[in-house]
């Protein structure tokens, strides 16, 4: 079997596209895409919302799973004069690609497509459907991508691939968000004993930090004083503004996390006001074949034991776990992601698209 592999082809034109999210540049990129699928005939579909266009491409290799391998081809504003380079020309350089979205996620999109396109020419022993999507909007909160597409596709799958730079180790959970808004406020006669209390507050919701043995009973908390610039030196403050970052787990909800800062602060029996955002909600995939078929197409092509992980940012697989579905996140280093000169090695690149192709073929391998 000649593979052909076309990733380093594919990413250079994929960045040549200018998908700022927002406005998400709807035309040029999803049509390149689409046109690129067709021309190897694949079966392929735009579901469209709002403006937003989102590619759905299926290769059908008879009765079996259906895995599912996507990702998002919108990009993060680039701030184009702290570039060294023009962000929307790749340019190669001492073994990277640099170009906005090379690393999140243009570059794993490229081994994907270029993946899909070797399937379907060289039909390996394999059964099952494989179902490849584009999103075209990820960057500001899916609300015209996935989030509105996995109601119709989620109970025909068995597997999904996400592409996130993930430092090419699996990742199966990502932690939710809350954010609380904290105000505690002076009601001391004694100045100096009122400012003690704001302080200890303070650091009581610091404390407030939960690490259990198993990663979904994980929640940490940071906090930092809003109002501090405006606080006199050697003078006690009316009151003290918190903004507080929550990230957690699902077995701690937000009732949990507000009982347990509302009990700290009254056991000082500060006097105190605060208010909770929920920004996005956590996740956590229950582990089986596909995350075993990761590890060990990772092995095989890197020669290194990968380290399964979890983190904050959120990302698209907050909509399929609520199916309860096997989904990993794998893809490129994430080091640079978001940043001016973002970049990723051409090594990592291959070796992506070599792992996709080794995952797939034998998860559906017969």
């Amino acid at each position: 079997m000649e593979y052909n592999s076309k990733t380093i082809e594919f990413a250079k034109k994929l960045i040549s596209f200018n998908t700022t999210n927002p406005p998400g540049n709807q035309t040029h990129c999803p049509e390149w895409i689409e046109n690129l699928l067709k021309e190897h005939q694949i079966d392929t579909r735009i579901i469209e919302h709002d403006g937003t266009r989102n590619i759905i491409a299926e290769l059908d290799f008879g009765p079996g799973k259906t895995l599912c391998i996507c990702g998002h081809w919108d990009v993060t504003h680039a701030n184009e004069p702290e570039w060294e380079s023009d962000p929307f020309k790749a340019i190669e350089k001492d073994g990277n690609i640099y170009g906005r979205g090379i690393a999140d996620m243009k570059g794993s999109l490229a081994a994907t497509l270029s993946c899909v396109l070797n399937i379907k020419k060289h039909n390996p022993n394999i059964t099952g459907k494989i179902l490849f999507i584009a999103f075209g909007d990820e960057e500001t909160g899916s609300e015209r991508g996935a989030k509105r597409i996995i109601d119709d596709i989620a109970d025909e799958l068995d597997y999904i691939i996400i592409g996130e730079p993930t430092n090419m180790n699996p990742k199966i959970a990502r932690r939710g968000t809350i954010l609380l808004n904290l105000k505690v406020f002076n009601s001391e006669i004694d100045a100096s004993d009122a400012l003690h209390k704001i302080i200890n507050s303070l650091s009581e919701v610091n404390k407030v930090n939960m690490h259990y043995e198993e990663p979904e009973e994980f929640c940490s908390i940071k906090s930092k004083i809003i109002n501090s610039e405006e606080i006199p030196r050697d003078t006690t403050p009316d009151q003290v503004e918190l903004s507080i970052d929550v990230r957690h787990m699902k077995l701690n909800t937000l009732d949990d996390i507000l009982n347990k800062i509302s009990t700290s602060l009254d056991r000082l029996g500060a006097i105190y006001k605060i208010q909770a955002t929920l920004v996005t909600q956590p996740y956590n995939t229950k582990e089986g074949k596909l995350l075993e078929t990761a590890i060990n197409s990772i092995i095989q092509t890197t020669g290194r034991m990968p380290t399964v992980e979890t983190n904050d940012a959120s990302s698209d697989a907050r909509f399929f776990a609520k199916k309860g579905l096997e989904i990993i996140e794998l893809g490129v280093n994430d080091s640079t992601i978001h940043m001016p000169n973002e970049n990723c090695s051409i090594k990592e690149l291959e070796n992506i698209e070599k792992i996709y192709y080794k995952l797939i073929t034998s998860l559906l391998g017969n």
